[in-house]
């Protein structure tokens, strides 16, 4: 059933979710929570909670993280608690030296060995090491099927099973390595996930405080000697990203941006809520920065020097405060509204809403695009619903905006979700994505005590508990139950040193239309959302931009005309843990669509177009027809033998992800018998006389033709 406007945490059960117990928190609330990914390899998400101010054998504010794996009967007695990890159902990592606070920050990594399994990333900014006080060190944590005990020092990690990173000499000795870190995907085009960890009071170039962050590429032999120095970052194994201004701070918060303006490669963010903004202290800033396949190739990349190309500066509204002002929490939004294009949160807790006074916090929405900051700056008071829009908080102390993540789609309507926190406020709010959200270019919450927004719009977590307080820390944790929707987590105060925990499961029935609906001859003018039934659907787009989905049968969609969402399974840009797809043919029609096979052997026709298309997991056939179209065979998780299929005089196609993980995938020329490859730089290319049919990105071996 779906939910109501309201949800009383104090009702899960083990059916609906269920409450983290025992946990040691400082005072006041430190606790930070994430998905993690599939870290054991069977299938179903799983997630991190990091308890930076526990004593793992005694020794004092070490840190503690505890992974849970995730599973259909995970909860199901409605109270979990990190002492009954034993291995094989999650673990726990311990700090190492007193003070570390080791969890400070934690995340996924996604896939960065890129052996098929996630991997998992912790902060520790406040470790001290060789006499240099608060250098910081941050950790990753490779995944694995089998194996794990119930605890790993993190001192124990190897290089087989994970590695150190320790940041480089600094004129202050506390970089704080590790304040805030974060899985990136792929941003530079190679197949293989990235990662960014952040040192916000680094100098750079003798810049006070100015921040740095590090971006690490994804690799084969990645951490294999236990330790990885970020001062040997040369543009080929990552990069550094460096602050602008004295005391901004850059890289106090960094986040993935997904893929924001389209081009098939993620995108990352990073937040300097410090910095001064045309002479306003603490007014904050945020940066996109552009991943491509050539980014950080120098080794360095100067925000200051972000121009629409590489990426972009996003500029505040409202004057700072001393708490800090844009950029204290930032997301990916996924797909809050159903373009295709990924959309990013940015928040701003500490501002005023229209003279209320106090700090009432507010959110700031930006609709992803292939033109968002082409001039290298984007102002937030040019949001206006059609770019993205602001989401006001109620209460004069809420501090809206506090902690802020994508969610997927969590009320099984087919659009991805967000859910946004105050600081000290009595819930949170999920906001349901949808075609049409923000169109006014604002959302005003209401305040959750005599009030809360429809049930259509979204659900208000509360807890009607004495001296608790619901907030302070959300985050999406995927499909950590197995049953098709993405789930969340929440934290809550006690204000003592033991803290809670509530993980609430997704829920809601899928929009189901019946098979076989066809607008393409029906003169359709309005964009459509058609999603199929569990069975072997047919269905047909319209001359709009459309989304259609044909759940897990064996579908065929056609796009018709328009700029379309196609997908063959699920409607969701998230992976598809443990629920095999079906067979499924797609045809993109007119337009530049976006086409996902997802799981399934599919059959992939992008047509006209400019066309990006997701093979995912199995073996596929790709077509992108007519048009300069990007083409992935797979997914970050699951490869396949796939086979490309490529036309004389259809355009030149780029294909992303040639062989990946060793699984052979075949080219198919049209059109001619004569052909040939010709290497050039870091790719291959597949030639037709002087027309070059195709790119093989990062790929320089030896090409299997049909």
């Amino acid at each position: 059933m779906a939910f109501d406007a309201t949800f009383n945490l104090a009702t899960l059960n083990g059916s609906n979710g269920f409450t983290l117990q025992g946990i040691r928190q400082g005072i006041p609330l430190d606790l930070v929570a994430s998905g993690a990914g599939d870290i054991n390899g069977d299938g179903i998400a799983d997630f991190i909670l990091g308890s930076p101010f526990a004593d793992p054998n005694g020794v004092n504010n070490a840190g503690e993280s505890y992974v849970f794996f995730g599973s259909s009967g995970i909860g199901q007695g409605g109270n979990l608690t990190p002492a009954l990890l034993d291995g094989s159902n999650g673990f726990v990592l311990e700090g190492i030296a007193t003070g570390d606070r080791a969890g400070t920050a934690v995340s996924s990594a996604g896939d960065v060995n890129n052996d098929g399994i996630d991997d998992l990333l912790i902060g520790t900014p406040f470790a001290t090491r060789n006499r240099r006080n608060f250098a910081g060190e941050s950790y990753v944590v490779f995944g694995r099927r089998q194996g794990f005990s119930s605890r790993l020092n993190l001192a124990d990690l190897n290089g087989s099973n994970g590695f150190v990173l320790s940041g480089p000499p600094s004129p202050n000795n506390d970089d704080q390595v590790g304040a805030s870190v974060s899985g990136l995907g792929d941003i530079n085009g190679d197949g293989i996930d990235d990662f960014i960890v952040s040192a916000p009071t680094a100098i750079p170039d003798g810049r006070f405080w100015a921040g740095k962050s590090y971006v690490i590429f994804g690799g084969s032999g990645l951490g294999s000697s236990g330790r990885l120095e970020l001062a040997t970052l040369d543009g080929s194994n990552g990069f550094v990203i460096q602050g602008i201004n004295p005391g901004d701070r850059a890289g106090t918060v960094v986040s993935s941006a997904g893929d924001f303006n389209g081009d098939g490669i993620n995108d990352l963010l990073i937040a300097a809520p410090l910095a001064v903004v045309n002479g306003v202290q603490r007014a904050g800033e945020a940066y996109v920065v552009f991943g491509d396949s050539g980014v950080g190739n120098s080794g360095s990349l100067e925000l200051a020097d972000l121009n629409g190309l590489n990426g972009f500066v996003i500029e505040a509204v409202d004057s700072g405060s001393s708490l800090g002002g844009l950029g204290t929490a930032i997301s990916s939004a996924g797909d809050l509204n159903g373009d295709g294009i990924d959309d990013i949160l940015v928040a701003d807790p500490s501002a005023d809403i229209n003279g209320i006074g106090g700090v009432v916090g507010k959110v700031h929405v930006l609709f992803g695009g292939n033109d968002v900051g082409n001039t290298g700056r984007f102002q937030l008071a040019n949001v206006d619903g059609s770019n993205g829009f602001v989401i006001n908080g109620a209460s004069s102390i809420d501090e809206w905006g506090s902690s802020v993540s994508a969610l997927g789609d969590f009320n099984g309507d087919g659009w991805d979700d967000i859910i946004i926190a105050p600081d000290l406020g009595a819930g949170n709010y999920v906001i349901y994505g949808n075609p049409t959200i923000g169109s006014g270019g604002s959302l005003n919450l209401p305040n959750g005590d005599s009030e809360v927004l429809p049930a259509t719009d979204g659900l208000f977590l509360f807890e009607n508990a004495a001296f608790r307080i619901i907030g302070g820390g959300v985050s999406g944790v995927g499909d950590i139950n197995g049953d098709g929707l993405n789930d969340l987590i929440t934290l809550s105060d006690t204000f003592s040193t033991l803290a809670q925990a509530y993980v609430v499961f997704g829920d809601g029935a899928p929009t189901e239309e019946p098979p076989s609906l066809c607008g393409c001859d029906g003169g359709v003018d309005a964009d459509l959302l058609r999603i199929g039934d569990a069975g072997d659907n047919m269905i047909k787009g319209s001359n709009q931009d459309d989304t259609l989905a044909g759940e897990l049968g064996n579908d065929i969609l056609w796009g018709c005309d328009g700029d379309d969402v196609l997908r063959g399974d699920r409607n969701s840009r998230s992976e598809q843990a443990g629920e095999p797809g079906g067979d499924d043919t797609i045809y993109g029609g007119a337009g530049n669509d976006r086409i996902g096979g997802k799981s399934g052997n599919d059959i992939l026709f992008g047509e006209e177009g400019d066309d990006q298309i997701w093979g995912d997991g199995g073996d596929d056939i790709i077509n992108g027809g007519s048009g300069n179209d990007i083409l992935y065979g797979d997914s970050r998780r699951t490869v396949g033998a796939d086979t490309f299929i490529l036309v004389v005089g259809a355009g030149t196609d780029t294909i992303m992800d040639y062989n990946k993980g060793g699984v052979i995938d075949t080219i198919q020329v049209l059109g001619t018998t004569e052909f040939a490859t010709l290497q050039q730089g870091n790719g291959t290319l597949i030639m037709a006389g002087e027309e070059t049919l195709a790119i093989l990105a990062g790929f320089t071996g030896e090409v299997t033709f049909a």
